[in-house]
């Protein structure tokens, strides 16, 4: 048996839901935090995906605040639900390797593969958005309904030549 002892100065921020920085909405340079791999998502329908993690690198107060994006990966649809989300998730995701610079529009239009590694380290420039979610849904705010928070995550990923990031080594 292994015990653990958890200490804090003030045992109420125990049962407190954390608080995030939380990027604000616009138009900001990021790179890839995370090593990117397919995994599988949990609940009851276990489906591919490709988690990102972004951290800012705009050269102010957020700078490394994170944000995260998910592009499902399905090969092969079963039905309709699922080839609507192909399409959404494919283009999201060729949207952001072109952002990275690791392929072309036309290459990935004519169907040419890259490896996710690829992407690791990759800055790329991106309009995040602010929206109110419910992360703990047991929290309650003083109306008695589930407590919203602020979470940024990424509306548009910019990979027009005029919004490239800077030149990587």
């Amino acid at each position: 048996m292994t015990l653990v002892k958890i200490t804090t100065e003030n045992p109420e921020d125990l049962f407190k839901s954390p608080e995030f920085p939380v990027l604000p909405a616009g138009k900001h340079l990021f790179v890839v935090a995370n090593e990117l791999e397919v995994s599988q998502s949990s609940g009851d329908d276990p489906k591919d995906m490709i988690k990102l993690e972004a951290r800012c690198q705009d050269e102010d107060e957020n700078k490394g605040v994170p944000v995260f994006d998910n592009f499902l990966v399905i090969a092969s649809p079963r039905n309709d639900k699922e080839e609507t989300a192909k399409k959404i998730h494919d283009a999201k995701l060729a949207q952001f390797v072109v952002a990275c610079g690791v392929k072309t529009r036309e290459e990935l239009s004519q169907g040419m593969e890259f490896d996710l590694a690829e992407l690791n380290g990759k800055f790329f420039q991106a309009i995040s958005k602010v929206s109110l979610v419910n992360v703990y849904p047991e929290e309650l705010d003083e109306h008695g309904k589930p407590k919203k928070v602020a979470r940024a995550s990424i509306k548009q990923y910019l990979f027009e030549p005029e919004t490239t990031a800077p030149a990587q080594a």
